[in-house]
């Protein structure tokens, strides 16, 4: 009865996202400057038309993971995140490619900041954040959230109140450690 107990308030503050990868696609590299420009507009745009739709919980570029650009959070299921990702001007151009894991995070990632968002007083801005792909679980600290991956290599993904991609690198070298660049206030409010 005790397990029982512990297991109801997790799995009450838990929810499923959609962690997308936008990864390199096969015409990465080869698009004409001003296609490019256009795509780079045209992808900001479905970025913020998905994010109004309520689909996407946040986006945004990361760097040190070599081949892949920037990451779509979305609350759908996989094949909606997957379907909708797929309408992409980038990807459709062949300039980036979607590969979605299912990750089990807390509940209301990014649902105070899309409550504020507008509002007198609300400021938009981005920041990075240390992110973390782990093959197997481990005590980590300094997480502001964390939890399974399914499919593929890594079973774990966690994001930390650190900057510090070094620090990060030697702390955890068993980690795929990398820099997300995010919206500040995505996390906030989340158990």
């Amino acid at each position: 009865m005790k397990i029982l107990a512990l297991l109801i308030p997790a799995l009450a503050f838990a929810a499923d996202y959609q962690l997308c990868f936008l990864e390199d696609g096969p015409a990465a590299g080869t698009i004409e400057k001003t296609k490019a420009t256009e795509l780079q507009a045209a992808h900001m745009a479905h970025i913020n038309a998905m994010w109004k739709q309520g689909a996407l919980d946040s986006a945004g570029p990361i760097a040190g993971l070599p081949g892949t650009r920037g990451i779509f959070l979305f609350s759908s299921p996989l094949q909606s995140a997957i379907e909708l990702g797929a309408k992409d001007p980038k990807v459709q151009a062949g300039d980036l490619k979607i590969t979605c894991h299912t990750w089990r995070g807390p509940n209301a990632v990014g649902k105070l900041y899309r409550e504020s968002y507008g509002k007198p007083g609300f400021k938009d801005q981005m920041t990075r954040r240390v992110a973390l792909l782990l093959k197997t679980p481990q005590k980590l600290e300094g997480v502001l959230v964390e939890g399974p991956l399914t499919k593929g290599p890594y079973k774990h993904f966690a994001v930390l109140q650190s900057s510090d991609l070094k620090q990060a690198q030697a702390q955890y070298p068993d980690a795929h450690a990398f820099l997300w660049f995010h919206d500040t206030q995505v996390w906030n409010n989340v158990p």
